[in-house]
């Protein structure tokens, strides 16, 4: 039975594509704020470590990977395109 799901090759539907281009641009997002703290520490004066900033990515990521594939999220977004956007 599992090499029955497993197997299968079914397209994604809209939703998913949809999740997987959000998750890209806000992780390349991320990534591109993270690269530019260095610099922005140095002129400022404030000393950035690398392995700070890479704690940073890695807390960043996941949370938003979380928060966008969260069944509750979706139904927030659903309920907000409502006129009454109450979740």
């Amino acid at each position: 039975m599992i090499s029955l799901v497993e197997g299968r090759d079914a397209p994604k539907d809209p939703n998913e594509i949809a999740l997987t281009i959000l998750l890209s641009a806000l992780t390349f997002i991320f990534l591109l704020v993270i690269i530019t703290l260095k610099p922005y520490g140095i002129y400022a004066g404030v000393g950035f470590s690398i392995t700070a900033l890479i704690a940073l990515l890695v807390c960043l990521i996941p949370t938003t990977i979380a928060a966008c594939s969260a069944p509750s999220a979706s139904r927030a977004w659903t309920a907000c395109s409502n006129a009454t956007c109450s979740p």
